[in-house]
């Protein structure tokens, strides 16, 4: 992201003047002081006197020096025990003897032995005595310089450890802010967590974050959403943010780029502006704003701090900004998303509420439509089949074969109309009544279905048995029923020409639920038949061989439906059917609440 910075101004560096080195000259002879000063005079030193060996420790404790020029013979205090006491203080401060007589050898090895780096005697070489002193001057500055170069160097990985321990705080901070945003759903409440990590990030006294709202005006406004040290008056005047502003926000609104202003009385774009007056009033002096950009590059909307004092941010403050606003724009960008679906969702619920009430109203119409027709169409099939059977009956001899045989087929079209009408009728009562869900004992519903088709179908033309004892179930007697008669009905019908059929009933509980098995050795159906079986009037096969309506298995379907259960069918061509339903167990819910 780019950056535009206002009222930036480098304070020129200050270097700091380094102490001249200091040569200490001990001598009880002014005179000699003297003439040490002028051969020493010019090598960017400071030459200091010391007329005794007391006067030069006491020197020796306020300043620090190069090296020492010590005079061997002495009055009160000799050079010897001068530079004894000062190794006491000093292991590494140089010391040149200085003598106008030939030291003996037990004065020599006395000197080097406190550490005398030379013994020089009188007459002094000036150009020598220069070159000594110098040498040890030039190694003073350069201690004086490497002691510099460690204290910046540690003052420099002292705040580098400052800095470092106050980024891995912020990478902290957002860090929990990321688990945070996951796991809260108040978008409000991370507005405000986002504000104390921008504060903390930034060593702001102020921040603000806004959203953006592109519908409002000719190029969109920001609405403030949170701020933190705004008083009142400010948090009115920014509520809206419009382009033509001459705040940071109206600028970064126009160019998509982060305006950084280090002192607002002297950015030229804020000059005599209501802006400028509102930040002066609310202690603002130096102020940022970091626009939060989707990750496809639309502008969601700003993030923004504000100092009490003229500041420039560090480049690492705003490189873990730009990490905080990423975050800010992803929340943004996700509240928009949640209150679309919510949106959506509401218009979706609406939608479907009145399309619901509009299928439903039509469906009592078609089912009241259907009832209607059904039961009027009775009445003609009642005659047509009465008046076939009194054709047969009293005018069979007057008919002849072929009026027999016509009178016949009316007789039976109108029992297969009539079937037809009677498992409409069924059909539409399923959709119409009201159900109402209780304990079942199939024992007692398998065993009338049973009794009722050995009456009907000898056991020399086909078996039907049940595997008791069958469980209890949550449904309703009366449809429950129906729905195992058609499918025993349905197991004893379809089967090939020759053989017995066979049908059985069993069940079995899995999980709360109860699968009712009705299997049978018919004729089967092919797989690609499953699918339309329990359709209203699908039928697969020849209506001379099969008689039927083709509404049976429909009923079973609707009939476990209202029963809220399923049924389905496994079969294949030629290898006979096993059709099952399945219903709650009693213990699934109270039978007073189930209700369809």
């Amino acid at each position: 992201m780019g950056t535009v910075k206002h009222g930036v101004q480098v304070a020129p560096a200050h270097k700091s003047g380094a102490v001249l080195p200091r040569v200490l000259l001990v001598d009880d002879t002014d005179a000699n002081l003297v003439a040490l000063e002028s051969v020493l005079d010019g090598l960017g030193e400071a030459l200091v006197r010391a007329r005794s060996g007391q006067e030069a420790l006491a020197t020796l404790l306020e300043k620090e020096f190069a090296v020492v020029l010590l005079d061997v013979r002495m009055p009160d205090m000799d050079g010897f025990e001068v530079a004894r006491l000062i190794r006491q203080r000093s292991k590494e401060l140089p010391i040149i003897f200085i003598s106008a007589f030939e030291p003996s050898r037990s004065e020599l090895e006395a000197a080097y032995e406190l550490g005398a780096v030379d013994f020089v005697v009188k007459p002094l070489i000036a150009s020598v005595l220069r070159t000594k002193v110098r040498v040890f001057v030039d190694l003073y500055r350069s201690k004086q310089e490497l002691a510099r170069r460690v204290e910046e160097r540690t003052e420099a990985l002292l705040a580098s450890e400052r800095r470092l321990a106050a980024e891995l705080e912020s990478f902290r901070c957002l860090q929990q802010l990321s688990t945070r945003m996951i796991r809260e759903e108040n978008p409000q409440s991370l507005y405000e967590q986002l504000l104390d990590a921008a504060t903390s990030i930034m060593r702001s006294e102020y921040a603000s974050i806004q959203m953006y709202y592109p519908e409002r005006g000719l190029a969109g406004e920001l609405r403030l959403l949170g701020f933190r040290g705004f008083n009142a008056n400010a948090a009115r005047f920014w509520e809206w943010v419009q382009p033509a502003s001459d705040s940071t926000c109206g600028i970064a609104l126009r160019t998509r780029e982060r305006v950084v202003v280090t002192d607002v009385e002297t950015c030229e774009f804020m000059a005599g502006s209501e802006d400028l007056k509102t930040y002066l009033e609310t202690g603002i002096r130096a102020v940022q704003s970091t626009p939060l950009l989707s990750r496809g590059g639309r502008l969601l909307g700003m993030i923004s701090t504000h100092w009490r004092a003229p500041h420039e941010p560090a480049d690492g403050e705003l490189r873990l900004l730009d990490v905080l606003a990423r975050q800010a724009a992803d929340l943004i960008e996700r509240s928009h998303s949640i209150s679309e679906v919510r949106r959506l969702n509401d218009d979706l619920e609406r939608r479907v509420r009145e399309r619901t009430a509009s299928l439903e109203e039509m469906i009592r119409e078609l089912n009241t439509f259907a009832y209607t027709v059904a039961h009027d169409l009775r009445a003609p099939v009642r005659a047509m089949q009465t008046s076939g059977h009194l054709l047969l009956e009293d005018f069979s001899p007057q008919l002849g074969e072929l009026g027999q045989d016509l009178a016949l087929r009316i007789v039976r079209a109108g029992d297969r109309m009539d079937a037809l009408i009677r498992d409409l009728l069924s059909y539409s009562r399923l959709s119409r009544e009201d159900v109402t869900l209780a304990k079942v004992d199939l024992n007692s519903v398998v065993r009338p279905i049973l009794q009722e088709l050995e009456s009907q179908v000898p056991a020399a033309r086909g078996q039907v048995r049940a595997e008791e004892p069958l469980p209890e179930v949550l449904g309703n007697e009366t449809m429950l029923r129906q729905a195992l008669t058609n499918l025993v009905s349905n197991g004893l019908k379809f089967v090939a020409p020759g053989r017995k059929p066979q049908v059985i009933i069993r069940a079995e509980t899995r999980e709360g639920r109860v699968r009712i098995w009705v299997e049978d050795n018919g004729i089967g159906i092919a797989k690609e038949y499953h699918d339309r079986l329990f359709r209203v009037f699908e039928r697969f096969h020849a209506g001379d061989r099969y008689p039927g309506t083709g509404i049976g298995l429909a009923i079973v379907r609707r009939a476990l439906e209202r029963m809220s259960g399923s049924s389905g069918v496994i079969s294949e061509q030629g290898m006979g059917s096993r059709f099952w339903i399945e219903l709650s167990g009693p213990g699934t819910k109270s039978a007073d609440d189930a209700k369809s």
